[in-house]
């Protein structure tokens, strides 16, 4: 009795809240613990269950994501949120096939899920259909404005089509939204590294006139790098993007030997 009215009186969340504030919070060894007790409190709640499949998926843990997805889908064939998770898996382990099975049966049943649509789209850019995933996720932009991870996905597509300036522009219209979750922060901030990266590539092969524009994007490009950092969340490959970095900088000085001006 005493639990029941201390809860009442401090808004006591119940595990399975619990884990999924911490899988917003990016906490993952609290959202495991938490979804595992709401498991345990009952070992057919779906979303317990899904919660801690994308726990795995986010901590890299792809066969357990992978069994908890799969067990969700035992306890409801129809439960389109464990497959869209396990079409995620799979496309982590690089098996296309069995992502594109899983994303059918979830169109079947709710073919204009915005949620499912993003999976589509990034199944799409995995197979190197840039073009048909770019009108994808414009579209479910349009339709989604307030949902900055959708435009954090978007400005990938852009990428993959050498759109750098619009790229870019949506990296900065969804590291505006002061809601967006740690995890797509890290991730836009990271994406806005390759972008810069991959853009100022481009810029310095065609002409050596512009380095100092060039090396302001590089510049850029470790100034993301640090504030994704400052996130507070393990980013992964971290050195190898920092080598990227280093490398960007001293392919401007090799091609352009001709004195840089300084830039702060």
């Amino acid at each position: 009795m005493f639990y029941f009215l201390s809860c009442f009186l401090l808004a006591c969340q119940t595990p399975l809240e619990e884990g999924q504030k911490a899988l917003e919070n990016h906490d993952l060894v609290l959202a495991e613990l938490s979804f595992r007790e709401a498991i345990q409190l009952d070992p057919n709640d779906q979303k317990a269950i899904a919660g801690l499949g994308w726990t795995y998926h986010l901590a890299l843990e792809k066969l357990m994501a992978a069994q908890s997805f799969e067990r969700c889908l035992q306890l409801n064939e129809q439960n389109i949120e464990c497959m869209r998770g396990r079409a995620s898996v799979a496309l982590a382990q690089q098996d296309t096939q069995l992502a594109e099975r899983w994303l059918q049966k979830a169109e079947t049943i709710a073919p204009e899920d915005p949620e499912i649509s993003l999976s589509r789209a990034l199944l799409d850019l995995s197979l190197g259909e840039n073009e048909k995933a770019h009108d994808s996720l414009e579209a479910i932009t349009r339709r989604f404005p307030e949902r900055s991870e959708f435009r954090l996905t978007y400005a990938e597509s852009l990428l993959r089509n050498k759109r750098f300036e619009e790229a870019l522009k949506q990296t900065e219209l969804a590291l505006s939204d002061e809601k967006l979750l740690a995890r797509y922060q890290v991730m836009c901030w990271i994406l806005r590294v390759r972008i810069l990266l991959e853009g100022s590539a481009g810029v310095l092969q065609a002409e050596c006139s512009q380095k100092n524009n060039v090396w302001k994007w590089v510049l850029e490009a470790e100034r993301s790098l640090g504030e994704a950092k400052a996130v507070g969340i393990a980013i992964p490959n971290i050195a190898v993007i920092q080598r990227q970095i280093g490398r960007r900088k001293n392919d401007i000085l090799a091609k352009c030997p001709n004195s840089l001006e300084k830039i702060d």
